[in-house]
């Protein structure tokens, strides 16, 4: 799911555990920590965490992005199995760098191996606190207490005690050291899980306040140059905001078909390179990903955030970063669902295009515009 949880004061990943603001942002409650684990393959990979709140809501925290085949049914799955609750009491939270650990990306089929087990550490760790929480509560009774719907339950008296209960009004948070030991799965996940709930909201249904539409002017075809542009019929237009840096031009407006009528009337001559080997002069690229591709950005007191569909948010965040020359920590990237595509990774010509180019081209438009502008 996308996030809808309020910013912290600094990127998570970029802060120790026991500097985190936990329950500023989580209200009180138990936040448990799988700190990251050594990984020659997979660097830097963050491990997981989750926050359980008296009203007994699970959220956990994952930097992996659902690119289609379900990834994000399975990590609730998971994390139910583990806690024993239900998984519509757990609230996935995914690849928003603010909130989630560090991830190199989402990629083959490695999203379940590699984040589950993580979830599956946080959660069984949790069940462990919780549970020692229980006894505390039962002064130290030496009954066997087990996890069941949520609650931790005494095996010689029946007495239960929700988790909820057991986290109100607390504000504790644990880093697992040594691996919990793991719930034995009832049955395997299976793959390709994709709940249909109606919450999906791609990066074209954000809205916010005052949002502006962008549209940006593109080579012609890859290696082409900008020899000489005129903007001058796009800058008379009424409610039309022409933007130049460098090679970048475009326009933003307030809806998506007067910006891309103002880039329309922009005149642009380029250079374009010989066609290559057996390449026809007027061979042209299409895009190929039948997604729409789009991001939303918005900057408030010198912090920037940007809403995108991406399988790489925190590689794309330090792309913003080192283009406007601000720290990751005054960055967020908060991914929508990838579907349909490659992962995103062609650009808007059909060719290997940059990373995170239309992150890019929004937020330098909601820069000159002090405005919160969708691009594509």
């Amino acid at each position: 799911m996308a996030s809808n949880v309020a910013r912290p004061a600094r990127p998570w990943d970029l802060s120790e555990p026991e500097e985190r603001d936990w329950f500023g942002v989580l209200g009180e409650g138990l936040a448990v920590v799988w700190p990251a684990q050594a990984d020659r393959e997979w660097p830097r990979a963050g491990g997981a965490w989750l926050h359980i709140a008296p009203s007994g809501v699970v959220t956990a925290f994952t930097g992996k992005v659902d690119t289609g085949p379900g990834s994000q049914t399975a990590f609730r799955m998971l994390v139910a199995e583990e806690l024993a609750v239900e998984p519509e009491a757990v609230r996935l939270v995914q690849g928003d760098t603010d909130l989630c650990p560090y991830d190199a990306g989402t990629s083959g089929r490695r999203p379940v191996p590699d984040s589950g087990e993580a979830l599956r550490r946080a959660a069984a760790g949790a069940r462990q606190i919780l549970i020692g929480m229980a006894a505390a509560k039962l002064d130290g009774q030496r009954a066997p207490l087990t996890a069941e719907k949520s609650a931790a339950v005494c095996g010689l008296t029946g007495r239960r005690l929700s988790y909820g209960t057991l986290v109100a009004g607390t504000r504790r948070a644990e880093v697992l050291g040594a691996g919990p030991p793991l719930n034995s799965p009832a049955e395997p996940i299976p793959s390709g899980l994709y709940p249909v709930t109606g919450s999906c909201c791609p990066v074209s249904g954000v809205r916010l306040p005052g949002m502006l539409y962008g549209t940006v002017l593109r080579r012609p075809a890859p290696g082409a140059v900008l020899r000489a542009v005129d903007i001058g019929l796009a800058e008379v237009l009424p409610d039309v905001v022409v933007v130049r840096d460098g090679e970048f031009i475009g326009v933003a407006a307030a809806d998506p078909v007067t910006a891309r009528r103002a880039a329309g009337a922009i005149k642009a001559d380029w250079d374009e390179p010989a066609p290559g080997p057996g390449q026809p002069a007027t061979a042209r690229f299409a895009r190929v990903s039948p997604e729409a591709r789009a991001a939303v950005a918005e900057w408030d007191d010198g912090r920037l955030t940007v809403w995108t569909s991406t399988y790489v948010p925190f590689a794309v965040r330090a792309r913003l970063s080192n283009t406007f020359r601000i720290s990751e920590a005054a960055i967020r990237v908060i991914a929508h669902p990838v579907g349909g595509d490659t992962h995103g990774e062609h650009g808007p010509h059909g060719q290997r295009g940059q990373l995170g180019e239309e992150a890019v081209d929004a937020a330098r438009l909601a820069r000159a515009t002090f405005r919160p502008v969708m691009a594509n």
